[in-house]
């Protein structure tokens, strides 16, 4: 087996690697970059000839490319999840719709709607053979849907972990990892120098800020990825009662129907019942109807690059009585980097100060640095490859793995690695 990396080397965004066995070439995963400007896979040579390719997960850095790479030829199946088919479904409509406009995309709407029809959807722990190589999903603990995948051929055993996470939390159960032994493991190293808090007393700590800005008469406007952390953050929310109303904005109320109707959440009674408590907010009218009183406000997008937050940013930003809570990773070019770093964010074309409390919660769905290390110790592969990180992430981790007897590699892109 040989590896070509077209995305995601010494950094996190736009996962794209290609596995070429005897007989056979794959895409693992085909995602996109945000920030300032959209990035996208480098080339893939002949990518007609590609025979078929391995979703992850439904987050944009893991398939929002796809649309884009059928515009340039590729023609054949994907395989995933049914849970991540349907939540790539919405993402990628809608990330084309913000992409129109901006600008004018490398893709059409006829691209994305093609994309979507090449997805096939596989069980967890049900293998399935492609020409010369043996595919197997697992459930990778990172949101609903995920997957780690083993790939087998030519007597070699590979893992691509996608995003991983060992940790339970309120949403999901955390990666299994009950599987022999491998030969090389391609693996995201996000918080490879970095161990997260205690999850509970994140929450604890969240909570009591919600808290303090009520008590305070302000607003509390939280930006969280619309798949697993829109879910995770209303099942919190909903653990405690509030004087205020909760409300959920963006495509999150819509991922919350589909997780719940794939019985893909660990525990399926709370999160309807969270659904039913907290009241969706469809379009315009009804937010800045909402806007009228104080509550609790969960929209995407994550890193504020776009969606409903921008509105309660143009919105709420003036009060210093509201507070913005960023739950997750944020990528630099992005809004909520810049209002962590510099207190400004782009409103309309402007960069503006924001006189409102703003802070950031480590709800991460990855696994720390202690958690990856884990993962190579059970797994024992003989070859580490590291992507999906910042450098620093990657050689810290690489040093320790080396420490241990391993050989690891942090490719560049277009670098090409034999198994």
């Amino acid at each position: 087996m040989k590896l070509i990396f077209h995305g995601a080397v010494r950094e996190v965004g736009r996962s794209c690697i290609e596995l070429v066995t005897q007989q056979a070439r794959f895409l693992l995963d085909a995602g996109i970059k945000l920030g300032t400007e959209t990035g996208y896979p480098e080339e893939i040579k002949n990518i007609k000839e590609i025979t078929a390719g391995i979703l992850s997960h439904a987050h944009l850095d893991h398939c929002g490319a796809w649309p884009y790479l059928v515009s340039k030829g590729l023609n054949c199946p994907i395989y995933t999840t049914s849970v991540t088919k349907d939540l790539a479904r919405i993402l990628m409509k809608d990330f084309y719709k913000v992409e129109c406009l901006n600008h004018i995309p490398p893709y059409n709407q006829e691209n994305t709607e093609k994309a979507i029809e090449l997805i096939n959807t596989v069980r967890y722990r049900t293998p399935f053979e492609i020409k010369d190589a043996y595919f197997k999903f697992f459930d990778a603990g990172h949101i609903p849907g995920s997957a780690f995948i083993l790939i087998e051929s030519n007597n070699k055993k590979l893992v691509y972990t996608g995003d991983i996470n060992l940790m339970e939390t309120r949403l999901i159960k955390g990666a299994d990892l009950n599987l022999e032994p491998i030969d090389a493991i391609i693996m995201e190293a996000t918080y490879g120098n970095k161990e997260h808090p205690n999850r509970q007393q994140t929450e604890k700590e969240f909570l009591s800020k919600v808290k303090e800005t009520l008590k305070r008469g302000g607003k509390v406007f939280i930006a969280a990825f619309a798949v697993g952390r829109t879910q995770e953050l209303m099942l919190l929310l909903n653990s405690k009662k509030w004087n205020v109303p909760i409300y959920v904005d963006g495509m999150g109320k819509d991922m919350t129907e589909i997780m719940i109707h794939h019985d893909a959440v660990k525990d399926k009674t709370k999160m309807i019942d969270a659904r039913n408590k907290i009241k969706a907010v469809r379009g315009r009218m009804q937010r800045e109807d909402a806007l009228k009183k104080q509550g609790i406000f969960i929209s995407s997008a994550g890193m504020m690059t776009g969606g409903p937050i921008i509105d309660y940013l143009k919105q709420g930003h003036q009060d210093p009585k509201n507070i913005f809570l960023l739950t997750g990773y944020v990528d630099d070019g992005t809004n909520g980097r810049m209002l962590l770093d510099e207190g400004t964010v782009f409103i309309e074309g402007r960069k503006t100060k924001v006189q409102a409390e703003y802070g950031q919660y480590n709800f991460s769905a990855h696994s720390g640095e202690r958690e990856l290390k884990e993962i190579v110790e059970t797994l024992k592969p003989k070859k580490v490859i590291l992507v999906h990180g910042e450098k620093e992430a990657m050689e810290n981790l690489a040093d320790y793995l080396r420490k241990k007897g391993k050989e690891v590699f942090i490719p560049e892109l277009g670098s090409e690695i034999n198994i």
